[in-house]
């Protein structure tokens, strides 16, 4: 009896600490996008409406310092292009020490945030067996230097991985993402999701491209998309990339072709998912919807799961 109250007892504990944490997680999602939220609404307001590149006049606030070329890039490391390249192991690991301090060039740089779902959370690692997701953010970016959709010399490009550029040997390394998420995503012009999926034929053998365009998010059947697409985590950086103040005169000089496009009609930094079926199919990456009004009504990244 009093082995059955102790077990009683522990699993009471332990469904008490799993809610403690989804508050907790709950809580943070919630306060990151009200961050985001006011930043946007910020720039915006300093925009006046007057479009793509239009100064703000606060440049003590993020949206003005952005705004102004004064970006918030300080403590932040990427990973060049040249250095991802070289890499023997796939994505490297922070402990390959192949990063950089985001503010130690002397020129703008075109900046690519990675978002994805790691493949091997238990090991930990964002890669399977034969680096497959590796193969495709280097694809995916091949494809657009050859069409002039971004810089065409591989040193005027850098990136921020999350398994490269926070230090995983510290104690909590998603702490960093935390304390920095906004000004790390603030700071990128573009967001890369990279999808493995070997069994693509199964969902897409009877989709035209155009068929999917209609609703990228929806209609691409991937198991890795469909379950970054309900994630809170994964919902947020979406949120970050549409709202997160974005200024574009920055960025003008380095893009070119459907990235100029994008940026130019919907005043956003794009992101764009290049799976298994698009490289297989040697098509162009899919330029995501910004998670905004009626989009993020349906994927508001409070409701999503932890």
């Amino acid at each position: 009896a009093e082995a059955g109250k102790a077990q009683e007892k522990d699993k009471g504990a332990a469904v008490a600490e799993k809610e403690r944490q989804k508050a907790t997680a709950e809580e943070l999602v919630t306060t990151e996008a009200d961050k985001a939220g006011s930043l946007a609404k910020e720039q915006k307001a300093q925009e006046g409406g007057s479009g793509v590149g239009a100064p703000a006049e606060e440049a003590g606030t993020n949206a003005g310092k952005a705004a102004a070329g004064q970006e918030e890039v300080q403590g932040i490391n990427v990973l060049p292009l040249a250095s991802l390249k070289l890499s023997k192991n796939g994505i490297p690991r922070s402990s390959e020490k192949l990063t950089v301090p985001a503010d130690s060039f002397d020129q703008r740089l075109f900046r690519i945030f990675v978002s994805h779902r790691w493949l091997q959370p238990k090991k930990p690692h964002p890669d399977a067996n034969g680096h497959p997701k590796y193969q495709l953010i280097l694809k995916c970016i091949e494809d657009m230097q050859k069409r002039g959709w971004v810089p065409s010399d591989d040193d005027k490009i850098v990136l921020w991985i999350d398994y490269a550029c926070i230090n995983q040997d510290a104690k909590d390394p998603a702490a960093e993402l935390n304390d920095n998420m906004l000004r790390i995503v603030g700071m990128c012009d573009m967001v890369l999701t990279p999808v493995v999926d070997e069994e693509w034929e199964s969902w897409a053998a009877h989709l035209e491209r155009d068929q999917i365009e209609k609703d990228v998010a929806g209609t691409y059947g991937a198991k890795q998309w469909q379950d970054y697409w309900k994630r809170a985590w994964c919902l947020l950086e979406m949120f970050f990339a549409a709202h997160v103040p974005f200024t574009p005169q920055l960025v003008l000089p380095l893009i070119g072709g459907e990235v100029l496009n994008f940026v130019t009609e919907k005043k956003a930094r794009p992101h764009v998912l290049y799976g298994t079926r698009v490289s297989q199919k040697n098509e162009v990456p899919f330029f995501l919807v910004p998670l905004r009004d009626e989009k993020l009504e349906e994927k508001d990244p409070g409701n999503g799961e932890l």
